[in-house]
């Protein structure tokens, strides 16, 4: 989910909606139904609205449609665009689609559950020969000059000493973490190479891996990778996020090493790069091989490895582990209990109320919990 200046930075963003209007002005025709994945402020949906659509559906998981309906309305369309807040896995429809439009994006496009979303949707809820906005992304990487950005977020916070304390023991968990940057032409070392082409037409999976190979042409200190990607949304229609094009809202990845590295003219380099989708979140892993005249250097990361986990986590996921419920999970128990009943949100405040009576004071304090549980869980 994105914050509404989020959504605002991505309507005010020219190169991205002026590609994404011509894609829709060349794939919706006059009376199509068109679905617009991640809705936001619906502006996907108004711009396929405006080209002729007799219906449009509109599907967001955030409270963000409830803003959107409003825009809608003071637009006109209140009788073609239908929106709906929730999974659009999770929903069905009357018809299928014959445009499927999303932007379902972070800064990379593998980001949260976007591939199996899209996945879903072009196997269940379009129409045969049906359009999807966008075709495809490649993604594409570099190794990158960039002392600031290392330095103010990698090495300074935890190198400098701060008020005359030791941080160094955190620093080779923060260098397991990649981060939005803007990376400017000057600033990639080597030309860049494609690591993946994400299909959407067939992709199956949303797990990715690809390696890379460069041989240094000059001297330069590298800190890490570089990652970015372009785009086609409908044939020849898409913008690129490549360093040096016009700035996008989306930036590029810097993906660091956990040191810098001189490296030198003949230096060759491999680097093996993975995502894998976990539990709705990705798990990013890079390995770089650097092999120098006088010394190999091995780097291998991984997003997992940054996170700091604690020993005692370890004996809770065994399986002869014994596990009872919280007070939390008691809590839960009894909102879900009445659920299946057919109990009221205030009956089910009542009753939380007297049974953790220390845990609500009020009844509004039961019924905001019960309702952000059943939001959830409902």
């Amino acid at each position: 989910m994105y914050s509404l200046f989020g959504y605002g930075k991505m309507v005010a963003d020219q190169g991205r909606m002026a590609a994404y209007e011509a894609a829709l002005r060349a794939t919706v025709w006059p009376g199509a139904i068109a679905l617009d994945i991640g809705t936001g402020t619906g502006i996907h949906a108004l711009i396929a609205a405006r080209c002729g659509a007799g219906r449009v559906y509109g599907v967001d998981v955030d409270g963000v449609v409830a803003i959107a309906q409003t825009l809608i309305a003071a637009n006109g369309y209140s009788e073609i665009i239908h929106l709906q807040q929730g999974d659009v896995t999770q929903l069905t429809f009357p018809a299928k689609m014959d445009v499927m439009v999303s932007d379902l994006r972070g800064v990379l496009p593998l980001f949260g559950r976007h591939i199996p979303t899209v996945i879903h949707c072009r196997e269940q809820l379009l129409a045969k020969g049906g359009a999807m906005i966008p075709q495809q992304d490649r993604l594409w990487a570099t190794l990158v000059h960039l002392p600031e950005t290392y330095a103010t977020h990698y090495a300074t916070p935890w190198q400098s000493q701060p008020h005359g304390f030791d941080f160094a023991a955190a620093q080779p968990y923060i260098t397991h973490h990649w981060r939005k940057a803007l990376i400017p032409p000057e600033a990639c070392l080597v030309e860049p190479g494609q690591w993946a082409t994400l299909d959407y037409r067939t992709i199956a999976s949303p797990h990715v891996q690809g390696d890379l190979t460069w041989q240094m042409e000059q001297e330069s200190l590298c800190h890490g990778l570089g990652l970015w990607f372009d785009t086609t949304l409908w044939e020849d229609i898409g913008f690129s996020n490549r360093p040096g094009e016009t700035p996008l809202v989306y930036g590029q990845g810097f993906f660091p090493w956990p040191q810098p590295v001189m490296l030198e003219k003949g230096d060759r380099l491999t680097v093996h790069l993975q995502a894998n989708l976990v539990n709705g979140e990705y798990i990013w892993q890079w390995q770089t091989v650097i092999e120098q005249q006088s010394q190999t250097l091995t780097f291998k990361q991984s997003t997992f490895q940054g996170q700091p986990l604690n020993p005692a986590t370890f004996t809770t996921r065994r399986s002869d582990y014994a596990p009872g419920l919280s007070p939390r999970g008691k809590m839960a128990q009894l909102v879900f209990a009445d659920l299946e009943r057919g109990e009221t949100l205030g009956a089910i405040a009542g009753h939380l109320q007297s049974q953790f009576a220390d845990q609500f004071p009020s009844q509004s304090a039961a019924i905001a919990w019960a309702a952000d549980l059943i939001t959830t869980y409902g």
